[in-house]
């Protein structure tokens, strides 16, 4: 299934570089043609590249759960379930609470987390996630 790119904004072309070994040959060759039409050279990606890993090294930090005798910050909930089969992705936003003896108190914040998709019976699929803010409502 080829994706149509013109309807892209830039910031999805330059995301969908970042996963350009995990598409298929036709849609290679038309996301190449996408991006010789936008201009966008490879040291644009490069550079977005290491400002997305930046930005979720960053995002990490301050969204990592940490829990001791029930007191400090936990995710919970899964809001705007997108699954992309193309690519094997899901993406959600979940909530980053202040938890008191396991009870959630206030809200800390909204993360939009990305990651490979995994059915719930998959004990052992990788975790790796990026967690991003959500999308402007």
């Amino acid at each position: 299934m080829i994706t149509d790119y013109s309807r892209l904004t830039r910031a999805e072309i330059l995301r969908f570089a970042l996963q350009r070994g995990e598409q298929a040959d036709e849609d290679r060759v038309a996301f190449d043609a996408e991006l010789s039409r936008r201009k966008i050279p490879a040291h644009e990606i490069s550079d977005f590249s290491s400002a997305e890993q930046t930005a979720a090294v960053a995002d990490e930090k301050v969204v990592r759960e940490v829990l001791f005798w029930g007191i400090g910050k936990k995710l919970s909930g899964r809001r705007n379930y997108v699954h992309d089969p193309q690519f094997s992705i899901e993406e959600f936003d979940r909530t980053l609470w202040f938890v008191f003896f396991l009870i959630s108190i206030c809200p800390l914040g909204i993360y939009r987390i990305r990651r490979r998709f995994r059915r719930r019976w998959q004990l052992c699929a990788p975790t790796a996630t990026l967690d991003c803010p959500p999308p402007p409502r």
